[in-house]
């Protein structure tokens, strides 16, 4: 008895998940909003994201840059890849004194 087996698709893309982006002080000022769920695919990187959220909030072009990105709570370069993260934090530029 021979059995059949499906073969594994390495070149089928997945599907995008929900994940979930906070706004927090001046940005969340700029897009009206404290938070959005967003559709993502685990290869997006957060260089991409930040395109993403300027096409969908104009108002933060400018802004957007000066802004780092966290996700789950970890400080996030533009070139990483957002991977399996859940929660993404725009968090503006902060000073001290």
């Amino acid at each position: 008895m021979t059995m059949s087996v499906a073969p594994y698709e390495t070149d089928s893309p997945k599907e995008p998940r929900l994940c979930e982006v906070l706004f927090f002080a001046g940005v969340s000022d700029l897009a009206k909003t404290r938070s959005l769920i967003i559709p993502v695919q685990a290869d997006h990187t957060f260089a991409g994201l930040r395109a993403d959220l300027v096409a969908k909030f104009p108002r933060l072009k400018n802004f957007l840059p000066l802004c780092a990105l966290a996700g789950d709570g970890m400080i996030a370069s533009d070139a990483d890849k957002i991977g399996e993260i859940q929660v993404i934090a725009v968090l503006p530029p902060v000073s001290g004194g």
